[in-house]
């Protein structure tokens, strides 16, 4: 098996967003070669020692569904499938919708230690679809009714990267972790929920990539 190369892959989107610094954009070498949300990198901070990036990334539509349950890895699976289902022509179309990088999971904790979260697992949905790229059309309609598309507003996050498989008690030691960095650093910052970002599927031996991303509230670049 070859062994990927953490090279930059030069892929180049024609956005028609607003900002015409959108107008093009190289993905980087995490997104492998297929469609993943456009961002700009605002700045890397180095906090105690971690890097911690900004990113400010346009609004995009992602295809969604919401997972209660207190496990990670349980929402991950099932909201997995479902979006794969979708993409693979359970939609209103009956088309196949190529397969896009990361999938994420939006995580709402619950209020008290007996209640249950609420995670949104989502596919980015691709270039082709998205408004925000000039797409005339959106994306087939699903049909699995616990499935529905959503778009993110545009929004500035703050995002740890870190390689290997995640398992949930890294993932969520690396949440705590960028939480207590930006709390240090006085970044305002959503104080409850976050991202888990993952771009690899579970064969990927090498160059594996996971992100946590917690939102921005009052950032000023």
């Amino acid at each position: 098996m070859a062994v990927i190369s953490k090279v930059a892959v030069l892929l180049t989107v024609t956005a028609y967003a607003d900002d015409p610094g959108w107008a093009e954009w190289e993905a980087p070498w995490f997104c492998h070669g297929i469609n993943c949300p456009i961002f700009k990198s605002v700045k890397n901070m180095s906090i105690d020692g971690q890097t911690v990036e900004i990113r400010e990334y346009e609004s995009a539509m992602w295809s969604a569904t919401v997972i209660p349950t207190t496990d990670l890895e349980t929402a991950e699976h099932i909201g997995f499938e479902r979006n794969f289902e979708y993409i693979s022509g359970n939609n209103s179309e009956d088309k196949k919708i190529e397969m896009t990088s990361p999938v994420s999971t939006f995580i709402q904790p619950a209020q008290g230690p007996y209640c249950t979260s609420n995670m949104t697992v989502s596919f980015y949905v691709p270039w082709a679809y998205q408004p925000s790229l000039g797409a005339k059309t959106g994306p087939p309609k699903p049909t699995d009714p616990a499935l529905h598309l959503q778009t993110l507003d545009k929004m500035t996050v703050a995002v740890s990267s870190f390689g290997g498989h995640a398992k949930e008690k890294v993932v969520i030691a690396k949440a705590v972790e960028l939480a207590k960095l930006l709390e240090s650093s006085n970044l305002a910052h959503d104080e409850d929920n976050w991202f888990f970002s993952g771009y690899d599927d579970p064969f990927r031996l090498t160059g594996r990539h996971n992100e946590v991303w917690i939102k921005l509230t009052d950032y000023q670049n």
